[in-house]
This record gives structure tokens, C-alpha cells and sequence, in this order.
């Protein structure tokens, strides 16, 4: 749990950061090697992480299932970490565009990775509150972004003190098992068997028997091998693509888009 929280926590500080440097930089007595941005500029900084979040997203999608929740969860912070040097040593309004274009990508790579582990290592009757909580952890990351900026007034040193926070998750996240149901959809029940008793605190021996383990070895065999109803290419192999046709994806998708519609929609009032 603790990598995913983290995970959010860097999210909450990438969302705030734009701000930070934008309040900054605007003022004309600012003594930064940056000139004052202007309202153009500043526009565009803040708007480059938005942009690009969705091809973070895009490619999450295209390497979470080759490899794995784990992996990609280690690689989210690689832009992050990439973004908040550039800022550090940022001398031009242009290294300041990519380091928002990265950070977006950041954003939007976390998604997936995230709420997709979340899902599948917790407990049925915990999955929903600690999912829940997790979003808590973005507005902590806020927080203590804006606090460290206020009492230290310097926003290259406050984004230099953020980049702790990707750099500890992903030693955390070497030290995190991966997910179970992963594992067993890639033919790999043993190590399954072995993530599951260090997320459950199970010895490794009881855990082949325990009812939750036989419903993630039932679930992943009809995921894999029943594909009457997802389309398939030339070669018979599972179409990611065709899934979205499913009612069960759809359906929710169609909810969220009409949630973040709305929510957009009342941020701009």
C-alpha cells in the first residue's frame, strides 16, 4: 500500500507544481535567471501537463499488461524525477515547457498501474476504502508542496525537496510484491503463491489452499482461455481493443467520462 500512496503523494505535488513556479516567476521582482512570464507562457506551462497527461495514460495501457503493475508503477517515477531536475537547473521558458509535458505524462502513466494493483492485492472487504483513501494522499502531496514553498520562498529548492518523494517510492516499490493475479495470467503460479502470502502475511504453505487464492487461479483461467465474446485477431490472440466493447467496460467508462465532464464543467464556474 505504501507505493501507491506515494505514488498519489507525487501526484498532489506535480499537480501544484505549475502553480508554484508560475506564482513565482510572475512577479517582476523576481531575482530568478528566468525572465517574468508573461500570461501567454504561464498559460502554457500550466497547460502542457494537462495535454499531455492523456499519452501518459496511452502508454500505460500498451505496457501494463507485458510488464506488469509493479514495474510500471517504478517506471511512473522516471519522468517525475526527470522533470523536477529540469526545473532545478531550468534557464529558459522551453525547459520549463518539457518539464510540464513530462510531468504530465508522469500523471497520466499512474493511473492505471495504480488503481489496477490497488484492486488486486487488497481484501474484497478493504478494496473499496483503501482505494478511496488513496486519493487523499494527492491533496497531502498538495499540501506539503505549498507549505515547504511558503516557509522556504525558493521554488527551485522546493521542487530539488519534492524529488525525494519518487526517489523513496521507488525503493519502496522494489521491496512491493508483485500482483498475484498478474503473475497468474502470465503462467507463473508459484511466484503468485508467494506474492500473496507476503501481502497477506500468510505462511507461503497455507497460502495454495486458502479460498481467496483458488478464486484468483478460477478468475485468471477465465479471463485467459474464455474469449467467446472478445474479439480476437488473425492469430486467435486476445484483443485489448475488443474489450472496450464489453458491457463491463463500457458502462463504467461511460460513467466516468459523464463524472469528468461535469467536473471540469463546475471548475470552470
Amino acid at each position: 500500500m505504501a507505493g501507491p500512496c506515494f505514488i498519489m503523494t507525487g501526484i498532489g505535488i506535480e499537480l501544484v507544481c505549475s502553480t508554484i513556479i508560475v506564482g513565482a516567476l510572475a512577479s517582476d521582482k523576481s531575482k530568478d535567471v528566468l525572465p517574468p512570464l508573461t500570461d501567454e507562457p504561464a498559460s502554457w506551462l500550466g497547460s502542457f501537463l494537462f495535454l499531455f497527461t492523456p499519452l501518459g495514460s496511452a502508454l500505460s495501457s500498451l505496457m501494463l499488461n507485458r510488464f506488469g503493475h509493479k514495474t510500471c508503477m517504478i517506471l511512473t517515477n522516471i519522468p517525475f524525477i526527470a522533470s523536477q531536475i529540469m526545473f532545478f537547473y531550468a534557464n529558459s521558458v522551453r525547459t520549463l515547457y518539457v518539464c510540464s509535458m513530462l510531468m504530465g505524462i508522469s500523471v497520466g502513466y499512474s493511473g492505471g498501474p495504480t488503481s489496477a494493483y490497488l484492486g488486486e492485492v487488497c481484501e474484497p472487504k478493504l478494496r473499496g476504502t483503501l482505494m478511496s483513501m488513496t486519493n487523499v494522499f494527492c491533496y497531502v502531496g498538495s499540501f506539503l508542496f505549498t507549505l515547504i514553498n511558503a516557509f522556504i520562498l525558493d521554488w527551485r529548492l522546493t521542487v530539488l525537496i519534492g524529488m525525494s518523494i519518487p526517489i523513496v517510492n521507488i525503493v519502496i516499490l522494489f521491496m512491493t510484491p508483485q500482483s498475484p493475479m498478474w503473475l497468474l495470467t502470465k503462467g507463473k503460479p508459484l511466484k503468485a503463491q508467494r506474492s500473496l502470502a507476503k501481502l497477506r502475511g500468510w505462511p507461503s504453505q497455507e497460502t495454495g489452499s486458502s479460498k481467496e487464492f483458488k478464486e484468483m487461479i478460477a478468475y485468471t483461467s477465465t479471463v485467459v482461455h474464455d474469449n467467446d465474446d472478445i474479439e480476437t485477431d488473425v492469430k486467435g490472440t486476445t484483443s485489448s481493443w475488443g474489450q472496450l466493447l464489453r458491457p463491463e467496460v463500457y458502462r463504467p467508462f461511460r460513467l466516468l467520462m459523464v463524472y469528468f465532464f461535469f467536473a471540469n464543467l463546475m471548475s470552470g464556474v
